[in-house]
């Protein structure tokens, strides 16, 4: 891990990992890999990597958490779609995270002159792992035309390859 400035009490590692009691300031770091704390974590920004794609969107859009939890297909869609939420082509979300955790991901599409929706929601390519809860109760239909559509899915692991997924769909349209 680069780091610019760090200030601590004390600092102990076991090889694996790395603990830090009382830091005061950090600056400049840069971190791979997960980085969790049992305390509140204060920022003042957060910037997030949005996946940015072009070209027609699949009917299956493999959502891999790995590299972005936000992703937004910027060409016109020209099919219903189904959202696959997983690690990557060789990584399940279920190995990511632990019971108790959850993860939010957010996907834009891009409708032109006929709307279309996500009929279907998959979990590591499944769909008898999850619970899906929607906004108002019902999965939403159509989006609007000529519009952008972001659908948020909030995962939440309940236990092992088990999730409940609250869902909600906004519409943008200039």
């Amino acid at each position: 891990m680069p780091f610019g400035t760090v200030q601590v009490d004390t600092l102990t590692t076991d090889n694996r990992s790395l603990s830090v009691d009382n830091i005061s300031a950090i600056t400049g770091a840069t971190f791979t890999g997960d980085v969790s704390t049992t305390e509140a974590l204060s920022v003042e920004r957060v910037k997030e990597k949005v996946r940015v794609i072009t070209g027609t969107p699949p009917s299956q859009l493999d959502i891999d958490v790995k590299f972005s939890s936000v992703v937004f297909y910027t060409d016109d869609a020209g099919a219903n779609s189904t959202v696959n939420i997983r690690g990557d082509a060789n990584t399940t979300l279920d190995s990511l995270m632990d019971v108790g955790q959850s993860l939010t991901i957010a996907v834009v599409l891009t409708y032109g002159a006929t709307a279309y929706y996500t009929s279907a929601l998959q979990i590591d390519g499944l769909t008898n792992n999850r619970t899906v809860k929607y906004v108002g109760g019902a999965p939403a239909g159509a989006a609007s035309v000529n519009s952008l559509c972001a659908s948020t899915y909030t995962v939440i692991k309940t236990n092992s390859n088990t999730f409940t997924v609250l869902v909600s769909k906004s519409e943008f349209v200039s």
